[in-house]
């Protein structure tokens, strides 16, 4: 029987996204869930007559994970010789713990693996980067915070009929096997609690590194993920924490948060910036 409904309600939820999509479609909008044109990893030095204008954007699209992570490494386009210092900013936040496998604890990363692949770009960082640049490690967040704070709100699908909240959304991306983060998107709180230990662990490995590895042309830090600090901020200006979450995916920050990480990260009492890094 719950089978059943379960299907009932991915039948139901299907047939609203496709009635999304075309009307999104008459509107020459973008369609809901499709994706952009895959980017290729690229670089793209803007120089300006101050360094810290300088900037470089560099990234991989989510889509092409496949891609071998030292491919997109070799996109960074720095000359040690010619080019000014850089800061980098080193931060996967939850993709080592996010997958939408139906048993994804085995599928996590290790602490052990992620030491070695951690240090193996580091590594090729130090070869790359001029002397006098820093790298910053970003450690993960806890989503814990998505299913406490948006589970029993309804998401925009259901708004109107008020019948299907992000905990229903949920189940229905685990039934067809498309959720980003089945290990925090779930109702099965064992799981979610054993996600936030796999990323705590990482967070570890991660602070261990900025501790205790030394590289000749950068300084390293490491910085928690600050999520929760940055929803202390966000009430404080009296807002509630499910706003900094993207309606639509019920997983992605929004870009309220944008502003209020850059408050926190710029505080006088920072970490990076008791370091040097400010």
């Amino acid at each position: 029987m719950k089978e059943e409904s379960t299907m009932l309600l991915a039948l139901d939820l299907t047939k609203r996204i496709l009635i999304s999509q075309q009307a999104k479609e008459l509107l020459k909008m973008p369609a809901l869930g499709t994706e952009p044109p895959l980017f290729r990893p690229y670089s793209k030095p803007e120089r300006t007559a101050t360094e810290y204008r300088e900037k470089q954007k560099s990234y991989l699209h989510p889509a092409e994970v496949a891609l071998p992570f030292h491919l997109w490494l070799l996109s960074l386009s720095r000359n040690q010789l010619l080019d000014h210092p850089a800061i980098v900013i080193y931060a996967m936040i939850g993709n080592d713990v996010c997958n939408g496998k139906n048993d994804p604890v085995p599928e996590m990363t290790t602490p052990k693996k992620l030491y070695s692949k951690v240090m193996q770009t580091l590594q090729y960082l130090n070869s790359h980067l001029p002397n006098g640049s820093h790298v910053i490690l970003y450690g993960l967040p806890d989503g814990t915070f998505l299913w406490d704070n948006l589970h029993s709100r309804y998401h925009p699908l259901g708004q109107l009929n008020k019948d299907v909240t992000y905990a229903h959304f949920y189940s229905f991306l685990s039934c067809v096997q498309v959720s980003p983060c089945l290990g925090w998107m779930s109702s099965n709180k064992t799981l979610r609690t054993l996600t936030t230990e796999r990323a705590e662990q990482l967070s570890n490995t991660l602070k261990k590194i900025a501790t205790s590895e030394k590289f000749a042309n950068f300084n390293l830090f490491y910085m928690d993920f600050n999520f929760r600090e940055i929803t202390e901020e966000w009430k404080k200006r009296g807002g509630q924490p499910w706003q900094l979450i993207e309606p639509v995916d019920g997983f992605h920050p929004n870009e309220r948060k944008t502003p209020h990480q850059r408050h926190v990260i710029d505080k006088p009492e920072d970490q990076t910036t008791k370091n040097g890094c400010g």
